[in-house]
């Protein structure tokens, strides 16, 4: 038997030699040198050893002439469980098909990326082998094929997030269903679908017909499939879906025999959430498939995307297709999936599932990072590896080459990552790298035209108010230092060691987050860059011992003045709603109001902090009282009004404090702490007065400021949400 297998070994590397041969260059015979492509290595040379030379404990590594190519190794001899090198050169024209080593009764295939092979050395001596084969179409070695999530419109990084792949090319075309990338004629389930996308064409969602033939076109080593989504989102069962992916593999294992077929999973999505038991029947059943096909291998992106099985926001541009942060962790599992998994850069790379962008090149000489500039909008992320946490401080240095892209107010900044919300304080560089303004800004998820959600763009209806730095410089080999200090939801943004922005209340920002640097359309260097998990140096060092600012709504500011207004105002922060934080605010009273309708002054005015939740509300006031020398009021109380009644001003409770003052261009300084039901209230860092009596603001509520019939002014808004930030207030006013 083992004699039999001997003789078959041989004949079939005699076979693979010669079928080179005739398969690249018909017209030249094989062993002739002009045609070969390759030589026989001297026995001197890494690739052959000759037996008298051969050390003890080392077997041989020797290449096969080989026609239209050549083989070499990086070593002549190894020992068993050595790592060995193949270098595989084609001659022009040719693609190495086929690897191969025999020893003994043994022949194993080899995978290769781009020009090498490797293996592990037995303990034998080896022959490697190697088939080229002459090709006049396009040599890819993954060729994707799908549906709008691979569109080179929709993912403009493709190339730089394929980069580490021998040759990619992507052919996305937005709403093909499988029976579209058939070939023509053939008989899916989903049978009213056209057929043609493998040797003819397909047509968009639009009705635009793109030409694709993919058999006459491309050589392919390996396909890459993302279908199925339209299937499902326009009534196909999944099981008419799961036997149409299994026919179109078939076919093109068929017409492409020694390619393997790779299939992403498909993603669920909230623009069709009520599919989502679909999607993961599909995905489970494919899985399964691939299990026992030996051509076919299953790319598990979902479980890690949407780890509870549901459709999360986060990761869209419009509820179906991926935004930025979609995409850099979507392209970031298919290519480890490939065997090319992204490499860090330095100290960057990803943290839990959140990943720089594939864009970034390390300088180990100057040690610094660079960016590549890839597609017509040019969105940027660098997080540094491993970190996601609740507290952070990170700083680099970054000086800024040019603006791309045409963008008139390209940006780079500091920023935090996490599921709901990618938060962002930039510098405005404009086009001209100019500009000293900073601010911040936000992606999170909102409805659209779904009623579903999605995290599209950046919303700049939430800034703050500019801030101007005019020692800022990043340009002419200049690097502006940035830093960034996050306690959860509160947040400190540094320029050159000065603190310049600070923002608190930030939604979906109380836990874990990935930090780093966020830019659009520029092209920048980095260096000096560090973080730290550790933040009470960073505390300490920069004295921070207060709450962040907060901003009211439609005002860029932590500051509101009501001045013509009478009645009740109310005026909340901007996109808040939590059950657990600390709010100041100072309030000055300027002037009383007339009663609505009337010519008569309010005897009773007030002003002061209002939380609001589901039609309730509790009012932490100052009574301004008007019968006689305005301001000299010194009580401060607080009041309930349940949803659909009046104020209960027969249960209010009031504390006087001897030094209040709140008139003539004084302000005092308001602050509640609030932990569920237990509400603590105070007056210039005092506590005055504390509940625990309303049950219906015990969860989340709204919090601003209040005024009754008073022209007032209510500045420094601040707000603090994280455990660090509130034990520092505690510290120093002692409400815990």
């Amino acid at each position: 038997m083992k004699i039999f297998l001997k003789k078959a070994l041989i004949i079939l590397m005699c076979c693979l030699i010669a079928f080179s041969a005739v398969s690249c260059q018909p017209n030249k015979e094989p062993d002739d040198p002009s045609g070969s492509g390759g030589s026989q290595l001297p026995d001197n040379t890494p690739g052959s050893s000759d037996a008298s030379d051969k050390k003890e404990g080392y077997y041989s590594i020797s290449t096969a002439t080989t026609p239209n190519g050549a083989i070499t190794s990086d070593k002549a001899q190894a020992q068993e469980g050595e790592a060995v090198t193949l270098t595989l050169t084609a001659d022009s024209g040719c693609y190495v098909s086929k690897v191969a080593l025999t020893y003994g009764d043994n022949l194993r295939y080899l995978s290769v990326k781009g020009d090498k092979a490797t293996f592990t050395m037995p303990a034998s001596d080896i022959k490697v082998v190697a088939e080229f084969i002459f090709e006049t179409r396009e040599v890819v070695d993954y060729l994707i094929l799908g549906d709008s999530y691979t569109d080179i419109s929709g993912w403009q990084d493709f190339y730089s997030d394929m980069r580490d792949l021998p040759s990619a090319k992507t052919i996305g075309v937005g709403g093909t269903t499988v029976p579209q990338w058939g070939k023509t004629g053939t008989v899916f389930g989903h049978s009213d679908e056209p057929t043609g996308g493998m040797d003819n064409e397909v047509a968009r969602w639009d009705g635009q017909i793109i030409k694709t033939n993919v058999l006459g076109n491309y050589a392919v080593k390996n396909f890459v499939f993302h279908l199925g989504v339209n299937d499902i989102k326009s009534g196909v069962p999944a099981e008419t879906v799961i036997s149409d992916l299994k026919i179109l593999f078939e076919q093109y294992h068929k017409e492409y025999p020694n390619a393997h077929i790779y299939w992403i999973s498909l993603s669920l999505n909230v623009s069709a959430q009520q599919y989502t038991e679909e999607y993961k029947k599909v995905n489970r059943a494919m899985s399964e498939y691939a299990d026992e096909c030996e051509y076919v291998t299953y790319i598990n992106t979902v479980d890690t995307m949407f780890p509870d099985g549901k459709p999360n926001a986060d990761w869209f541009v419009d509820g179906l297709h991926f935004n930025q942060d979609g995409y850099a962790t979507w392209s970031s599992l298919i290519t480890k999936a490939l065997g090319y998994p992204r490499a860090d850069v330095d100290a960057f790379g990803n943290a839990d599932i959140y990943y720089s962008s594939n864009t970034w090149n390390y300088d180990p000489v100057t040690q610094t990072i660079t960016n590549e500039i890839r597609g017509e909008y040019s969105e940027q992320s660098l997080w540094f590896d491993g970190v996601f946490a609740t507290d952070a401080y990170a700083e680099m240095e970054v000086t800024v080459h040019e603006a791309v892209n045409s963008d008139d107010w390209p940006k780079f900044g500091m920023a935090v990552n996490g599921n709901g919300n990618h938060a962002w304080f930039f510098v405005e560089a404009t086009k001209n790298l100019t500009g000293k303004a900073v601010n911040y800004t936000e992606r999170r998820p909102y409805p659209n035209r779904y009623v579903t959600c999605e995290s599209s763009t950046w919303d700049w209806n939430i800034q703050g108010k500019w801030i101007d730095v005019p020692s800022l410089s990043y340009t002419n080999g200049n690097f502006a230092k940035l830093g960034l200090l996050r306690c959860g939801a509160d947040m400190y943004f540094f320029v050159n060691d000065q603190l310049v922005f600070t923002k608190g209340g930030f939604i979906s920002c109380d836990d874990e987050m990935t930090i780093g640097l966020t830019l659009t359309n520029l092209k920048v260097t980095v260096k000096n860059y560090s973080v730290t998990t550790e933040v009470d140096d960073i505390i300490n060092k920069y004295n921070i011992n207060g709450a962040p600012d907060a901003h009211f709504e439609g005002v860029k500011d932590p500051s509101f003045t009501n001045t013509t207004q009478n009645g009740e105002v109310i005026k909340n922060l901007l996109n808040f709603s939590e059950s657990k934080f600390y709010y100041e605010t100072e309030i000055t009273l300027n002037s009383v109001l007339n009663l609505p309708n009337s010519t008569e002054q309010d005897t009773y005015p007030k002003a002061g902090i209002c939380l609001q939740a589901d039609g309730n509300s509790l009012m932490f006031y100052i009574d301004a009282v008007n019968t006689g020398d305005f301001g000299s009021s010194k009580n401060v109380g607080i009041v309930y009004r349940a949803n659909g009644q009046g104020w209960d001003w027969q249960n209010k409770v009031e504390a006087t404090v001897p030094s209040l003052s709140y008139t003539n261009s004084s302000y005092a300084k308001l602050a509640i702490y609030k932990d569920g039901a237990r509400i603590v209230f105070m007056v210039n860092d005092t506590v005055v007065l504390e509940t625990s009596d309303y049950s219906a603001l015990a969860g989340n509520v709204s919090v601003g400021v209040i005024g009754a019939n008073l022209a007032f002014t209510a500045r420094n808004a601040k707000i603090a949400m994280s455990e660090t930030i509130l034990g520092l207030i505690d510290k120093k006013i002692g409400f815990k």
